[in-house]
């Protein structure tokens, strides 16, 4: 770590003055007078607008031709205002994520931008104006064409009887009875809410964190809850165990198997009958979190506990 060198003069950025370079986290200080300069620019991206929340990047430009193979990391550590940007507007753009051995490069990253454009609807065409005929204009609102001739007077047009009947009041018809209330339903308690919440949980996945290289889970009293949704619900579990990125390939396969038959364990003395339990050993192979980090090591020492519901509800 940076912090880790007191009295160089170093930076953990590309295109500084300092004698040294370092890549937090992934390297030891390199020399900056042996390394060439590198810019990686953020290519502009473009969208119309679809109510999802943006994410990722659109790749770089390197400032040198085929720089790869100094190159280590992974591109896609994408930020700037772009990331989970929905409304039209520009936003910016910004990478990380790669670093350079020593006789490498110096890297520094510049921004793009990202343009979300409004969604364009179908224009309605405009409907030419049509002009009434002479003969309508022209023609006094007063002067009949056809029928009996009418009589204007200073009341107003004194029409012939055929044509202004005697007003006859509309029926009265009986209003219809109201229908009965339908019976109400108590709101929710509180209680009841927070069970909804922890079922609805449990069904999506319901993480159990681990020490470095143990097998007993850390949040018991979690786990307790979660058997108590399992034993009411009538559900069935399957337990996804899963380990950090330390050690080999086989080791943590087998590490994951000893967490997700523990965690099977403390199910089963809460109750939860044993056929109704799967386990799965993943390993390291489905990490949830950033392996390089140590909270993402964290993060990933988990077993993911997934419940649904039993059709059989006759099977115990």
């Amino acid at each position: 770590l940076m912090a880790s060198y007191t009295g160089f003069n170093i930076a953990n950025v590309g295109g500084s003055s300092a004698v040294w370079r370092i890549y937090e986290g992934n390297t030891t200080p390199w020399l900056i007078s042996w390394l060439r300069p590198l810019t990686l620019t953020a290519n502009n991206d473009n969208r119309t607008y679809s109510g999802a929340p943006y994410s990722g990047g659109n790749g770089v430009t390197s400032s040198v031709a085929n720089p790869n193979p100094a190159l280590s990391g992974v591109l896609g550590a994408y930020g700037g205002t772009s990331q989970l940007a929905v409304n039209p507007g520009t936003y910016s753009i910004s990478a990380s994520g790669l670093y350079s051995v020593q006789q490498g490069y110096d890297i520094s990253y510049a921004p793009g931008t990202l343009t979300i454009t409004t969604l364009i609807t179908d224009v309605i065409p405009e409907v030419p104006l049509v002009p009434y005929p002479p003969s309508i204009i022209e023609t006094p609102w007063d002067t009949p064409t056809d029928g009996p001739p009418l009589t204007i007077t200073n009341d107003g047009i004194d029409l012939p009887p055929n044509l202004n009947p005697p007003l006859v009041p509309p029926p009265v018809t009986a209003k219809p009875e109201p229908p009965a209330a339908a019976p109400t339903t108590p709101p929710p308690t509180e209680a009841d809410r927070l069970a909804l919440s922890k079922k609805k949980q449990l069904k999506e996945g319901a993480n159990i964190l681990f020490d470095t290289d143990k097998s007993e889970p850390k949040n018991i009293p979690f786990l307790n809850e979660m058997a108590d949704i399992a034993i009411n619900g009538n559900m069935k579990i399957t337990i996804f165990a899963h380990t950090d990125i330390v050690g080999s390939a086989e080791y943590n396969r087998k590490l994951s198997m000893r967490r997700a038959v523990r965690v099977k364990a403390l199910l089963v003395e809460r109750g939860v009958a044993a056929n109704r339990i799967q386990i799965i050993g993943e390993g390291r192979e489905s990490p949830a979190a950033d392996n390089r980090t140590i909270e993402g090591r964290s993060l990933n020492r988990r077993a993911v506990i997934k419940g649904i519901e039993n059709e059989n509800k006759d099977e115990n």
